[in-house]
């Protein structure tokens, strides 16, 4: 019987497949092996490119040096998630914001082999306090890679408990070696130096201890007179314990001095993140770059400062974050009183950032001491304003409330003029912008009054007074000043405070007294609130207050 070509394959097919099942999925394997390889090359390969881009970075900012503000130092320790370092970073690998200001930096490597000697003091050996040096040891030698070597010296007959190694598990037992009491610190404070000075690279000794010590300058002289080569760094942790009598404070002090004078750092840890303190000491040691910069802000009121550092390294970006802060540095306020004293209080700039858009409002309590209000003796100024950075309020605004002692009062706007320098507050008169002049006159009995809406200085008044009854014009009067002050500036360039002052008509010597001042958002005064109070006080208003700068203190009411 003939049979069409068509119907030959498809029973042929169809045969073979009844006959030779096991055939069948046999060769459906073997082909799918050859076939599927081939297909996911091309994946398997982007999967690795892929992966390659994904690994993880690690940046820590081990050190940072203030000490020759406005000259930063900063230590930076840079390694994959593997804990191998990377040294291939240059300057243009990294960016470095201060108060989200960039600055100019300079970077440079320090890629180096290293040798430390790590001292298990006596009051963490034979166990104490559980397995904390241990824990210590085990994460020191984590941080060994290349040709780095670490030993264990602890107060036992050798001494040394565990040779130079860069293998962590010829250390590990070094902590369980008997004691010898008759060991001290010095005894192994030189022992240790004296084997350093054979082996590579840069030297550190890191000295742990749970118990404050004397150390002994003689010993720190004779480790500091070490040639350049052989000197290490001396290295302090103190681990702090919970049943801890005496105070380290002293030990903390003479520990930091000695370590700085090495090259070392002192650090304190709870004993319980005495690895935490070690990895702290080891980032210090291991740091691989130095970064350098001039701060754009180079006069501080206190405040701290906020440094942002990026690195950008094989397609990841690594970020970190460190706060610091240096001592206040700024010329005291120029008010132009002469003798006459000025209270004051600076204002942080970004404690004033949403004034601009809702105004301000300065408020104040006076009395005239022993005020009698039978002829002008004395005159109250509270005021607010902007000064140079040098503390001179030169061609800036100012706003100014002045109260004499018949309780008129006076609310303007002042711009000071810098051919007049030492007259600023002496004779006011001569810098008030007539056009913003707010004027109460307490015989026409009204107490408060508002400006056009296109004033600078909105409204000023009494807003609370004891109508001094009997006679008595020496009780305390609240008063106040709102305005929307001139563009205000955030970058360090210009200086804000309030101020009280007071200034004698006759040359007679009077006493004029403040309470309760409070600057605060928004145009009229109100009892203090969270969101709109900026400063209320003082606490001690005779001298600059750094911190804080929104104390939380109620006024009460007099």
């Amino acid at each position: 019987m003939k049979t069409k070509q068509s119907d030959i394959h498809e029973n042929a097919l169809t045969g073979y497949a009844r006959r030779s099942g096991r055939g069948f999925a046999l060769r459906a394997v073997i082909s799918a092996a050859v076939f599927f390889p081939i297909l996911l090359m091309p994946f398997l390969f982007f999967y690795g490119e892929a992966a390659a881009k994904e690994k993880r970075y690690i940046l820590d900012i081990t050190d940072i040096k203030t000490v020759g503000f406005p000259d930063i130092d900063l230590r930076l320790y840079f390694r994959n998630e593997d804990g191998e370092s990377e040294n291939s970073l240059s300057a243009d690998n990294f960016v470095l914001n201060e108060n989200r200001v960039q600055q100019n930096i300079s970077v440079s490597r320090i890629t180096q082999t290293v040798s430390i000697a790590v001292i298990v003091d006596s009051s963490l050996a034979a166990g104490l306090y559980g397995n904390a040096a241990k824990q210590l040891i085990d994460e020191a030698s984590g941080y060994l890679e290349s040709l780095d070597k670490m030993a264990v010296f602890t107060f036992s007959p050798e001494m040394c408990a565990a040779d130079f190694y860069s293998d962590r598990k010829h250390l590990g037992a070094a902590a369980d070696q008997a004691l010898d009491y008759s060991r001290t610190p010095d005894d192994l404070l030189l022992y240790a130096s004296g084997k350093l000075a054979d082996q590579l690279g840069q030297k550190h000794i890191i000295y742990v201890t749970a118990s404050p010590f004397f150390i002994n300058e003689a010993v720190m002289e004779q480790i500091r007179a070490l040639d350049e080569e052989s000197r290490p760094s001396l290295n302090f942790l103190k681990l702090k314990k919970t049943d801890d009598i005496i105070d380290s404070d002293f030990f903390g002090s003479s520990a930091s001095s000695a370590a700085i004078s090495t090259g070392g750092v002192y650090r304190e840890a709870d004993l319980k993140d005495a690895a935490a303190g070690m990895g702290a000491i080891m980032g210090v040691i291991k740091s691989n770059y130095k970064l350098d910069y001039l701060s754009s802000q180079p006069y501080s009121n206190g405040r701290k400062r906020t440094i942002d550092i990026s690195a950008s390294f094989r397609d990841t970006l690594t970020t970190k974050e460190i706060e610091y802060s240096v001592d206040f540095n700024m010329a005291e306020l120029n008010f132009g009183m002469g003798d006459n004293p000025v209270f004051y209080q600076e204002i942080d700039p970004e404690m004033l950032e949403k004034g601009s858009e809702l105004g301000l409002t300065l408020s104040a309590s006076v009395k005239f001491v022993n005020n009698k209000a039978v002829s002008p003796e004395a005159t109250a100024i509270i005021g607010f304003g902007a000064f140079r950075v040098n503390g001179k309020p030169e061609e800036l605004c100012h706003y100014i409330l002045s109260l004499d002692n018949l309780f008129n009062l006076t609310a303007a706007k002042y711009r000071f003029s810098g051919t007049l320098a030492d007259d600023y507050l002496r004779y006011p008169s001569r810098h008030i912008d007539a056009r913003e002049k707010i004027e109460i006159q307490y015989k026409d009995r009204q107490f408060f009054t508002s400006a056009p809406a296109n004033a600078f200085v909105k409204k000023a008044g009494i807003y609370w007074s004891p109508f001094f009854r009997e006679g008595k014009f020496n009780q305390w009067t609240r008063v106040f000043i709102s305005f929307m002050p001139d563009k205000l500036v955030f970058d360090g360039t210009l200086r804000y405070a309030i101020y009280l002052a007071g200034r004698s008509a006759d040359g007679v010597d009077r006493d004029v007294a403040f309470d309760g001042v409070q600057l605060q958002y928004g145009f009229g005064p109100t009892v203090f609130t969270e969101n709109k109070t900026i400063y209320l006080g003082p606490e001690d208003v005779q001298k600059p207050m750094v911190q804080p700068l929104n104390p939380r203190i109620e006024y009460q009411m007099k």
